[in-house]
C-alpha cells in the first residue's frame, strides 16, 4: 500500500511512518500512539480493510487516537478494475461476522464514490 500511495499520490516513502511490528491490532495502536506523540501528529490515516475498520477504530479510540479512515478496498480499483471483481468475491462470504451487500458495493466501487461516508454505510 505504501507503494500504492507514492505511485498515486506522490506521496514520499520518507514522509510515511509505516507500523510494521505489531502483531495485533491492540498492538498496532498501542505502537501508533508512540508514533503520533513522538511526531506531534494529532490524528493519522487508519489503511485497513472495510470488514475490520469497525474494529480497528475501536481499538485506535481505546489508546486515544482520533483516525482517519482509509478502506483498502477504495485504492485498489484505482490500481486495476479487475480488482473489482475479486474484492466482491472476497465479500461474497461473510467476513467479521458480517453478510456484505455485494451489488451495493459493486455499485459504489465502479462509480468510483471515493468518499470515507459511503464506505462507512457498510460499517
Amino acid at each position: 500500500m505504501a507503494e500504492f500511495i507514492t505511485r498515486h499520490y506522490k506521496v514520499p516513502p520518507e514522509d510515511m511512518i509505516l507500523e510494521e511490528e505489531s502483531r495485533s491490532t491492540e498492538e498496532n495502536a498501542l505502537y501508533c500512539k508512540g508514533i503520533a506523540k513522538r511526531s506531534g501528529w494529532k490524528r493519522i490515516g487508519l489503511l485497513t480493510q472495510l470488514y475490520h475498520m469497525e474494529r480497528a477504530l475501536g481499538s485506535f479510540g481505546k489508546v486515544g487516537l482520533e483516525v482517519i479512515p482509509l478502506f483498502a478496498e477504495d485504492f485498489l480499483p484505482m490500481e486495476n478494475n479487475s480488482w473489482i471483481d475479486k474484492i466482491c468475491k472476497y465479500y461474497s462470504v461473510p467476513k467479521g461476522g458480517k453478510q456484505w451487500d455485494i451489488q451495493k458495493m459493486s455499485t459504489l466501487l465502479r462509480t468510483r464514490w471515493r468518499s470515507v461516508e459511503s464506505l462507512a454505510t457498510f460499517l
